[in-house]
């Protein structure tokens, strides 16, 4: 997905819009950190931290940073999206149940076979 974003970006003729929601339990376990911190400087590129087992006492983030402090459910993600789900490609990386999860909401929310890749 990294190599996604660096494409959209790297090409001035690409309008593409992004929205990373990026589920980990803890802010110190995010990868990648710095390099997603300096995607998010573009336009087009959206970045939402979703933590599960952290409070919000807990995490000092950066200035304008997205965080929030739960699991990402079917109803956080409705919330969240920049677009109406069926005009959105989806793209999934995570285990089997987090996976199974997400392409169950997003199913839910309208989003038809071939409209989003599992990787």
């Amino acid at each position: 997905m990294l190599q996604v974003m660096q494409h959209v970006v790297s090409n001035d003729e690409d309008d593409t819009v992004i929205q990373l929601i990026y589920a980990c339990r803890n802010y110190q376990d995010l990868l990648m950190k710095p390099l997603l911190d300096e995607l998010s400087s573009y336009w087009n590129i959206n970045i939402l931290y979703v933590l599960s087992k952290e409070r919000k006492e807990e995490v000092t983030g950066k200035y304008n940073e997205k965080l929030n402090y739960t699991r990402l459910t079917k109803s956080l993600l409705e919330k969240e999206l920049i677009v109406p789900p069926t005009k959105a490609h989806f793209l999934i990386c995570g285990t089997k149940s987090f996976d199974k999860d997400m392409i169950k909401y997003i199913k839910q929310l309208g989003v038809k076979d071939g409209m989003y890749f599992k990787f």
